[in-house]
C-alpha cells in the first residue's frame, strides 16, 4: 500500500498559470512576434518560475531593440538563478549588441563551461572574434570545438564564415561545404557557399543553391539581393529585378534614411507618364553618378 505521506502533491494552481503564460509566451516568441510575447513572461515574473520568466523576456526585449531595458531582465534572472547557461548566454548576445566586447566574450565562456556540449555560445563567440578582426583566435576555438563535435555543420558554417571574412574563399569554400555534407538541406551553409561561387563566376551554381536556401531562411533580404546580382550577371534580367527589391529587406537598411515608404508616391513601373518622375539616391555618390546615365532614358518616358 502506497505511503500516503509520500503521494505527489497536487499542482499548485499558480504555479500551473504561470507555467501556461510561459508557453504561450514561448509561442510568440518563437513565431516572431516578441511584443505579443512581453505581457505573458511579465506574468509570471513574481512565481517560482522567475528566472526563467526573466531570460525568456529579456530575449524578447532584445529581439525588439530594447537593449537596456534586456539587460535589465536578464540580470534580474541572473540574480535569481547565478550561474545558468542560457541567461548567461543572452546577456552576452546583449553584451555583444551594445559593443562590449570583453564582458561579451567573458560570458560566453562562462557559458560555455557551465554547458560544456552547448555550441551556440561557441557559434556566437567565433562570431564576435571575427568581428572584430581576432581571426586567429576564432579559428583556434572552432579548431577545438570541431575536434569534439565534427558531424556539427554549424561549427563548419561558422568557420566558413570566418574564413571568407579574413579573405581566404576556397578555405571559406571548403568549409561550407562540409557543413553540407553533414547537414544537406542546412539553407544558411548553402546561402554562404552561394555567396563564394557567385565571387569566382558560378552564377548558376550560386542560382541553384539561393533558389533552395531563401525559401528556408527567416531573414532572406541578404540572400535575395545576392541572387539579383547572379541572375544580372546571367542575364536573367526580370527575376533579377524582381530580388532586387530585397535590398530594402536587409536588416542593415532598417533605418536608411531612404526608402520606398518615406514618399508618399506610387512606384514607376517604366510606363510612359504624363506627370513629372521623382527619382532619389539610395546608396553612395558613384552609384548615383552610375545610375545617372539612365536619366535621359527616363525623362523620355515622363513629363518632367
Amino acid at each position: 500500500m502506497p505511503d500516503p505521506n509520500r503521494a505527489p502533491r497536487p499542482p499548485d494552481p499558480a504555479s500551473a498559470q504561470d507555467l501556461a503564460h510561459l508557453r504561450e509566451g514561448d509561442r510568440l516568441l518563437a513565431a516572431g512576434d516578441p511584443r505579443g510575447a512581453l505581457p505573458f513572461f511579465a506574468m509570471a515574473a513574481g512565481g517560482p518560475l522567475a528566472a526563467y520568466a526573466g531570460l525568456r523576456r529579456g530575449e524578447a526585449l532584445h529581439a525588439i531593440g530594447e537593449l537596456d531595458q534586456a539587460r535589465a531582465a536578464l540580470e534580474r534572472a541572473a540574480a535569481a538563478k547565478p550561474g545558468d547557461a542560457p541567461i548567461l548566454f543572452a546577456l552576452a548576445n546583449v553584451d555583444r549588441a551594445q559593443g562590449r566586447w570583453a564582458d561579451a566574450e567573458a560570458r560566453y565562456r562562462a557559458a560555455m563551461r557551465a554547458s560544456p556540449g552547448a555550441l551556440a555560445p561557441v557559434v556566437n563567440l567565433a562570431g564576435l572574434l571575427r568581428q572584430t578582426g581576432r581571426h586567429a583566435d576564432g579559428r583556434r576555438l572552432l579548431a577545438e570545438a570541431i575536434a569534439r563535435h565534427d558531424d556539427a555543420a554549424v561549427l563548419h558554417d561558422s568557420l566558413g564564415l570566418l574564413e571568407l571574412d579574413r579573405g581566404d574563399p576556397a578555405a571559406a569554400e571548403r568549409a561550407f561545404r562540409a557543413a553540407l555534407a553533414r547537414e544537406p538541406a542546412r539553407a544558411p551553409a548553402k546561402a554562404n557557399l552561394a555567396e563564394v561561387l557567385a565571387a569566382r563566376g558560378a552564377w548558376a551554381e550560386a542560382v541553384a543553391l539561393l533558389d533552395a536556401a531563401i525559401p528556408e531562411l527567416g531573414q532572406s533580404g541578404q540572400a535575395r539581393l545576392n541572387r539579383a546580382y547572379a541572375l544580372m550577371a546571367l542575364g536573367a534580367w526580370e527575376r533579377a529585378w524582381i530580388d532586387y527589391e530585397s535590398r530594402f529587406d536587409r536588416p542593415s537598411m532598417s533605418k536608411a534614411p531612404r526608402r520606398p515608404e518615406h514618399f508618399a508616391l506610387r512606384r514607376w513601373t517604366g510606363a510612359p507618364l504624363a506627370g513629372p518622375l521623382f527619382v532619389w539616391g539610395e546608396q553612395g555618390l558613384g552609384a548615383e553618378i552610375l545610375c545617372a546615365s539612365q536619366f535621359a532614358a527616363a525623362a523620355a518616358r515622363c513629363g518632367g
